[in-house]
């Protein structure tokens, strides 16, 4: 069995040990041993291990700076209880209006771009890349009509072949420049429309995001409770975490406080590597403490899957952490976050045991055995049994034996 750190309790209820005394007959100093007997009765029997643990927040909910500004007031004190809606603390608006600003400035450029692409079509580029392809076609026409013309000439001697060769020379060029204008305008089309029209469109929303974000935050000068709870600081090792000041500056989603649910805390606690495979989630635990007044109930939630650095005595060390029930109206108020508590874990409960002392069960050939008897006048017999759960004052039987039976066994004086 795994070693149980503070200690492994058994309950066993109130066991009815009738116990018959034997006769102890002194004979040259030797002490017969006495004989002790049990009526087996279902009993409750539970296993437990305890720890120190630690009231935290268990449901909880982030309170942050809605824009980039100073502190201007602060209206609560950690460990505060706040009702949904209380102020928690003012910014000074003149950042964020600046900021406000400036987003509104890049979403109209943003926004002007991308419907600039989306009329791209009828745009004054795609019309100069149409014209120019016009011209260059009609220039290209132009010198083929003229070539024909000289060719007929040419047949009938009445212009030179130089300038016959000419026309051709003149209409490459206009071919070469024809396909590089109609390149031009296949080049500009394109800018108008796919990836580009896509990366305007997305700029487009994520500046108007921004704009929107920053306008709706620009009349959030006061920060106000999200919901009801008491409100702590946030934990020292999550990122972007802030104590707050009057006159600190804080960031746009700077978390500054946490808002837990008192009805559903947690009760967290460490435990060593030999204790850890003992555990698992949804356990029972009790919880009592110097500080408030009553047992409290619930289930382990989590147990880490990694080791805290650090450990003590060279174990790794591990955290876990259980759900407690909503608290009762007597607690309510008294059970503040980071009060000391003592945790107990349930391993094992049973409500109706048949549980025999270690001292009577002996090794036979089957394995474990005890001697029985059916009723106090019935012949002793040995039996064979299969054992459950153990403790330091009992064992759990939950095969062999039934309720009524009778176990013997000796002990030898003290």
């Amino acid at each position: 069995m795994a070693h149980l750190r503070g200690g492994l309790k058994t309950a066993l209820g109130a066991l009815a040990f009738g116990l018959l005394g034997g006769c102890g007959a002194e004979g040259g100093g030797v002490t017969d041993p006495l004989e002790h007997s049990l009526t087996l009765a279902p009993q409750p029997f539970t296993q437990t291990m305890q720890f120190s643990g630690r009231i935290a927040p268990g449901e909880q909910t982030a309170v942050s700076a809605p824009f980039d500004g100073a502190v201007t007031a602060l209206l609560f004190t950690y460990g505060d209880r706040v009702e949904a809606g209380d102020a928690l603390l003012e910014l000074d608006p003149t950042g964020v209006a600046r900021a406000r600003a400036e987003a509104e400035a890049a979403f109209l450029r943003a926004d002007a771009e991308a419907r600039r692409l989306e009329g791209w079509g009828n745009g004054p580029e795609m019309s100069r890349a149409r014209r120019a392809l016009t011209q260059a076609e009609s220039e290209l026409a132009d010198i083929e009509r003229r070539l024909e013309e000289t060719r007929a000439l040419l047949e009938q001697g009445l212009v030179p072949r130089t300038e016959y060769d000419s026309l051709l020379q003149q209409r490459r060029s206009r071919q070469m420049s024809f396909e590089q204008t109609r390149e031009e305008l296949a080049g500009t089309r394109a800018r108008g429309t796919g990836e580009n029209l896509r990366i305007a469109h997305l700029e487009r929303e994520v500046a108007q995001s921004r704009f929107e974000r920053l306008d709706a935050a620009a009349t959030q000068t006061v920060v106000r409770a999200p919901t009801s709870g008491l409100a702590v600081r946030p934990p020292e090792e999550a990122e972007g975490t802030l104590r707050i000041t009057v006159g600190a500056e804080v960031r746009a989603g700077q978390a500054f406080a946490v808002i837990a649910r008192t009805e559903a805390l947690n009760i967290v606690f460490s435990l060593n590597e030999a204790d850890v495979n003992a555990l698992h989630r949804g356990m029972a635990v009790t919880v009592t403490g110097a500080g408030f007044p009553e047992t409290l109930h619930g289930r382990i939630a989590s147990i880490a899957g990694q080791a805290e650095p650090g450990g003590r005595d060279g174990q790794a060390r591990f955290t876990a952490a259980a759900r407690l029930d909503p608290l009762p109206e007597t607690a309510d108020g008294q059970v503040r976050i980071g009060m000391t508590a003592q945790v107990t874990v349930v391993l094992y409960e049973a409500p109706a045991a048949l549980l025999v002392p270690p001292q009577a069960i002996f090794t036979g050939p089957d394995g474990p055995m005890v001697r029985v008897r059916a009723h106090e006048r019935a012949p002793e017999e040995r039996r064979a049994i299969h054992l459950g759960a153990r403790g330091p004052q009992s064992v759990e039987v939950i095969n062999g034996l039934s309720p009524g039976e009778i176990i013997v066994w000796e002990e030898s004086p003290g």
